[in-house]
């Protein structure tokens, strides 16, 4: 469906830990497009499908995923977690789709304090080994930064 924002009207479009849960890539791009000016902004952060994060959220059932965050998380609030579907969460894939819908970008891996893992000691060195050893298409974040063609 589309979204309730007139074409052309939007300077900078941000969306930050979204595209794990988005079903539809190709009209979730053709909707940033539309409603994002020409030289206008999409910044995009979300788990990297091939990082420990994703891989573990995937082996986890979507039902199962309020009682596990809950536990790594303290605090987290039930209405605070989407279903996950990772359909356009690879370097390759949001390159190649910010590529058909019209913007230039840079697409790259990071990898922060591991804070999923605060919830045990062993866990988290775990972690701070893991993101200074990983390669860069297994860290666990990915940065897109893309402006939309004039």
């Amino acid at each position: 469906p589309s979204w309730p924002v007139a074409d052309d009207s939007i300077d900078l479009c941000l969306c930050d830990h979204v595209m794990e849960h988005v079903a539809d890539p190709e009209a979730f791009f053709a909707e940033c497009h539309r409603v994002i000016r020409p030289n206008g902004f999409l910044c995009i952060r979300t788990p990297n499908a091939f990082g420990y994060v994703a891989i573990a959220a995937r082996l986890v059932p979507n039902r199962l995923h309020g009682k596990v965050l809950r536990s790594a998380q303290r605090g987290r609030q039930e209405e605070d977690i989407f279903p996950t579907v990772y359909k356009c969460n690879t370097r390759r894939k949001l390159r190649n789709i910010l590529a058909r819908k019209h913007f230039d970008s840079a697409v790259f891996t990071y990898d922060a304090e591991p804070g999923y893992l605060a919830f045990s000691k062993l866990a988290y060195r775990l972690g701070v080994a893991y993101q200074r050893y990983a390669i860069p298409c297994a860290k666990n974040v990915i940065f897109a930064f893309a402006q939309k063609q004039a």
